[in-house]
């Protein structure tokens, strides 16, 4: 997100919850809407050993 920083560098977003859909999020500051992610999701992870594995097998 590109929010409004401080003096300090840090963001001056407020962020809050969506009331009727819990997995967004809102920032009342740049009037903005986003989606909260895990750091990785279980798809990503598979992806990343079978890339790993065949990786093994090419060397």
């Amino acid at each position: 997100m590109s929010c409004p920083r401080n003096d300090f560098g840090q963001p001056t977003c407020y962020i809050t919850s969506h009331p009727e859909r819990p997995q967004e999020k809102f920032c009342a500051t740049c009037k903005k809407q986003f989606f909260e992610r895990n750091s990785f999701e279980f798809g990503e992870i598979v992806i990343m050993v079978m890339v790993g594995i065949a990786m093994l097998f090419l060397l």
